[in-house]
């Protein structure tokens, strides 16, 4: 086996990424979560520290998994979090606001229960329960 072989192998089995592009796939997908988890603290207050708490888990894998030096731009700083946040939720909760009719409106929350509950599962958390049905 040659040594590059070994060291991809190895790179693999402790977690490291594959590279950079892989690394910002990652953070892409953390900052979806961030929009979505803000989206469920603002629709659902009574889930507002249950979507804190994810959020700061989120926070911590995004910083995790960010390249150094990132190739792209990406947000580093509180408030470029926070504003990137803002814009994540305020587009997936354009699709809610959108809804024309009731059957628009449930499918829509659906999806979004289903996409809280794929960022639950990115970051092996015991998935959200439903904070709007009776």
């Amino acid at each position: 086996m040659s040594m590059k072989a070994f060291a991809v192998i190895l790179a693999m089995s402790i977690g490291v990424s594959a590279g950079p592009a892989k690394a910002l796939e990652r953070a892409e997908a953390h900052l979806d979560c961030l929009g979505l988890y803000a989206l469920l603290r603002m629709a659902a207050p009574n889930f507002a520290d249950w979507a804190e708490d994810r959020m700061a888990h989120t926070r911590q894998a995004y910083f995790r998994d960010l390249p150094f030096p990132s190739p792209v731009p990406m947000p580093l700083t509180s408030g470029e979090m926070e504003a990137e946040t803002r814009v994540r939720m305020q587009a997936r909760g354009a699709r809610l606001a959108d809804a024309d009719s009731d059957e628009d409106v449930s499918r829509e929350t659906d999806a979004l229960l289903a996409d809280i509950h794929a960022c639950d599962a990115r970051y092996d958390l015991p998935p959200t329960p439903t904070p709007w049905r009776d």
